[in-house]
């Protein structure tokens, strides 16, 4: 878990989302990349774990959401196929997020 300062809500498309994570993961520059960052803090909502099953076999999601306080309508969803990750992920950021 990257610490909270580190940690932050992207907004903007899709594509652009996925090369921040991508890249990050890698350990490659995101300077090129155009993105809005906000620090976590308590006015920020995390949701409660939740767990979508898929038809036809496939493997289970578990997730959660963060709510960006400036922002009505979008929600960020992380989730993973392992509970136990997303899980472990919801509680380091629920201390410096509101439970929602």
């Amino acid at each position: 878990m990257c610490p909270h300062h580190v940690c932050s809500l992207l907004l903007g498309n899709n594509l652009v989302c996925s090369q921040v994570v991508v890249n990050m993961f890698q350990g490659k520059s995101i300077a090129h990349l155009s993105f809005k960052a906000y620090k976590l803090n308590l006015s920020f909502a995390c949701g409660p774990c939740a767990t979508k099953h898929y038809s036809g076999g496939a493997k289970s999601m578990t997730y959660f959401w963060l709510k960006n306080p400036k922002s009505y309508f979008k929600v960020l969803k992380i989730g993973s196929d392992k509970s136990a990750v997303t899980t472990a992920l919801r509680i380091q950021i629920t201390k410096f997020a509101s439970q929602g």
